[in-house]
């Protein structure tokens, strides 16, 4: 667990580090979808419109890996890591 906490703590930082090194952003308004409610809520959450890195996609993804890794240590077969691949999926 503290090798996890320090890995996915330097991904952390590294993408931090990169957001302030070289910000990007999309634009705020996107015609015909700044009308749709969700949109809308994710403008309100997100008013920056940060893109890249994106940390929830790249923590998801490294802690799927670190899952499947001690799953298949454990002999867990294949339904939890596929249940890991599938949150990925749906976060990503």
């Amino acid at each position: 667990m503290v090798s996890y906490a320090l890995w996915i703590g330097a991904l952390c930082a590294s993408g931090l580090l990169f957001l302030i090194l070289w910000p990007s952003a999309v634009p705020i308004v996107t015609p015909g979808l700044a009308d749709h409610p969700a949109f809308a809520t994710l403008q309100g959450i997100d008013a920056s419109g940060y893109a890249c890195p994106s940390l929830d996609v790249a923590t998801a993804a490294f802690s799927a890996f670190w899952i499947d890794r001690l799953l298949q240590n454990m002999g867990a077969g294949l339904t939890p890591p596929a249940t890991s691949a599938l949150w990925f999926v749906l976060i990503a």
